[in-house]
């Protein structure tokens, strides 16, 4: 997990800038500049009725208390619509945003800073827009992630009045070792299996870690079980790689360790998975028996 840097802007003054840019259409200019200006001072009574509560959301963020704004952020069903609607993965505001906190020393990282597996195609609203929709463009509560770590948060962030869900903007990452990775054989499949172990963390990690990862919450661990197989085959194939250019398999086994090991990122899923794979006796079985075929499929094609 990756923690961002939040963007600095003032609330009130994003939020206000997102309005301000927000049209709407109608049959003829004069109708779309009088729904947009409708729809804009609708925006707008909103947020100066409702300043104390986002202003709250950034004190909250700030002390790292959004527990804080449990069942705060609420709107009635016409205001809902409103302001729901200002919400675009694609609007001008969010994608810069989505650009400046995905930076980091000048280079963009699209990978999703949650799981760590697959690209950003989506926002988080940490606090449901749903539940929260005041603050469905608060630059705070926007996060960048996957589709797959999106679709399995829990609309319920909180969990006996704490926050139970890793916020990569609030959350550092842990510098005690939490996850592991179990290789086994099963019906002569090879595979692995993602698990936690949160001992020697704190309550608070703990707590966070176990609903963010296990399968009764954002089912991160999942996420990283699927990946296993293509992790595999990727191993396999430098194995091949290696052997094609003359090197037997044990030293290729060896190589491999020396690049990739020992883990450098602490609970990086691929890592974890690398360290396991390469020091299980059942992958090393399995590599060898696919590396020869694969070997075989080239000589035979090449003669």
């Amino acid at each position: 997990m990756r923690k961002l840097e939040p963007i600095k802007d003032d609330a009130l003054t994003f939020i206000s800038n997102v309005i301000a840019s927000s049209n709407k259409k109608g049959i003829n200019n004069e109708e779309s500049r009088r729904k947009t200006k409708e729809f804009r001072d609708s925006c707008s009574t909103i947020v100066s009725e409702n300043e104390q509560t986002i202003k709250q959301y950034d004190k909250d963020f700030d002390a790292n208390t959004l527990e804080d704004l449990e069942n705060k952020g609420q709107l009635n069903n016409d205001e809902k619509d409103v302001f729901l609607s200002l919400y675009s993965f694609q609007k001008k505001a969010i994608s810069q945003l989505r650009e400046t906190v995905l930076t980091e020393r000048g280079y963009r990282n699209d990978i999703c800073p949650l799981c760590e597996c697959d690209s950003v195609t989506t926002m988080d609203h940490y606090l449901p827009k749903e539940k929260y929709a005041l603050f469905v463009i608060h630059p705070r509560n926007l996060i960048p992630c996957c589709n797959s770590c999106n679709q399995h948060k829990s609309e319920n962030v909180y969990k006996d009045g704490k926050r139970a869900l890793w916020n990569c903007y609030l959350d550092n990452p842990i510098d005690s070792r939490f996850l592991y990775c179990t290789i086994t054989t099963k019906e002569g499949l090879l595979t692995g299996e993602f698990s936690i172990d949160t001992k020697g963390l704190s309550e608070h990690e703990a707590f966070v870690i176990e609903n963010t990862m296990s399968k009764k919450g954002q089912k991160v661990l999942t996420q990283y079980n699927k990946m296993v197989g293509n992790e595999i085959n990727e191993i396999v194939k430098r194995i091949s790689d290696l052997m094609i250019k003359g090197d037997n398999f044990d030293d290729c086994i060896q190589k491999i360790k020396q690049m990739v090991l020992p883990c450098r990122i602490l609970n990086n899923w691929k890592e974890v998975l690398d360290d396991a794979l390469l020091n299980s006796d059942d992958f090393v079985k399995y590599a060898k028996e696919e590396t020869y075929k694969i070997i075989n499929k080239r000589q035979m094609a090449s003669d």
